[in-house]
């Protein structure tokens, strides 16, 4: 019998040509939940009983409109703006109460479509603390993390293509870069979503990364539609660690899994 372990769904983009915008998180800001298909949340760490961010169940809607800005609740950092978004810290959280969570700002995907989410991150607040991360979950799975420093006022952009289906929830997060410190933690987050046809650079490869069980067994499969699978690579034995491979692009974005093998 074959056990599905890991699921991955990280594509290696090269060369694409952009189309239809289906969704801009600043021109489409809006002090309506749920307006152009934008929320403003929260993820409460340190209230989770249950380590991992849950998608379905973590996110949590924010409750006050300033009439520019959405914040959890009047004395949490916890915020978002058109363009940028304010974690809560655990540790350092000057002038508000301590309490971990994660800014979050869910696009619920009308389409099913091959997209380009793409944007800037930088930090807006380069006074104090110790930086932040940022990063990007598709139904829960993390699809980009990036740490950005607290100086870091340039940025950088970021770009990635990904297969997405309609009623998908794609969480763009800001969150305290170390411990708990949301020291000037302000940052700018920006994330239009394109429609995409990708051309892949035959040079690219992708990363896979698999936890393993020692001496279990395991095979890589890939699908376009997560319907179908086919083997790649030969059986390989488990570590214990996680273990990487790099596989060359399969002719187009799809998605990667490991499955038990006997």
């Amino acid at each position: 019998m074959i056990v599905t372990i890991a699921f991955l769904a990280l594509l290696a983009v090269a060369l694409e040509t952009r189309g239809q915008t289906y969704a801009d998180s600043q021109a489409g800001f809006s002090g309506t939940q749920g307006s152009n298909g934008w929320w403003y949340g929260y993820y409460d760490l340190s209230g989770d009983l249950t380590s991992g961010y849950d998608a379905t169940n973590d996110f949590n809607l924010c409750q006050v409109w300033d009439g520019t800005a959405w914040y959890a609740v009047t004395n949490f950092w916890t915020s978002l703006s058109a363009r940028a978004g304010h974690p809560n810290g655990a540790t350092n959280n000057p002038g508000r109460d301590l309490r971990e969570q994660w800014a979050i700002r869910r696009w619920v995907s009308t389409v099913t479509d091959t997209v380009r989410l793409h944007g800037h991150a930088s930090k807006d607040n380069t006074t104090c603390g110790n930086g932040v991360s940022v990063s990007i979950h598709i139904n829960g799975r993390s699809v980009l993390k990036r740490s950005i420093s607290s100086g870091d006022l340039a940025g950088s952009d970021y770009s990635i293509g990904v297969q997405l289906h309609a009623n998908d929830l794609v969480d763009f997060v800001i969150a305290a870069g170390c411990c708990g410190d949301a020291a000037c933690d302000g940052t700018r987050f920006t994330a239009p979503i394109d429609h995409s046809s990708f051309t892949l650079d035959v040079e690219s490869v992708v990363k896979v990364g698999v936890s393993t069980t020692l001496d279990a067994h395991y095979q890589m499969q890939f699908s376009r539609d997560l319907q179908s699978w086919q083997s790649i690579g030969d059986v390989f034995t488990g570590t214990g660690d996680t273990m990487y491979f790099y596989f060359p692009p399969a002719g187009g974005p799809g998605y990667f899994r490991a499955t038990v093998v006997p």
